[in-house]
């Protein structure tokens, strides 16, 4: 079975996670790549041959998605992922405790509790 991952950034983040991913073919695929930005979509498919997506709710609402790897600017995590703002279907591995210095991290969402629920 492959693992499906959503990446939501394309910026400078992103370069080392997708070889990575490239490298997993076999066990994981990119089902989307997002970022709001045309250029930065544009820029980012010159170099990977992930499907995009210009809507966030396009990952989210994919129930075949497994994972979403969050690889925006580590100021904004809290910002854009606290609890209370994070699609309840959205099942947080971890959270950061800080938004500076080595604390800053890349939250990884997991959506297969949404996925198995939603098969009955």
């Amino acid at each position: 079975m492959v693992f499906r991952v959503g990446l939501i950034g394309l910026g400078m983040a992103v370069t080392p996670h997708a070889k990575s991913l490239l490298d997993l073919k076999d066990r994981a695929q990119v089902a989307y790549a997002y970022s709001p930005s045309a250029e930065r979509r544009s820029r980012f498919a010159e170099r990977f041959p992930f499907p995009q997506c210009d809507r966030l709710e396009t990952i989210l609402e994919d129930r075949t998605v497994d994972a979403v790897l969050v690889l925006t600017p580590p100021n904004t995590h809290l910002e854009r992922w606290e609890p209370n703002r994070v699609p309840a279907a959205l099942a947080p591995t971890r959270w950061p405790s800080r938004t500076t210095g080595t604390a800053a991290y890349y939250p990884i969402f997991s959506m297969r509790s949404r996925r198995t629920a939603s098969r009955g």
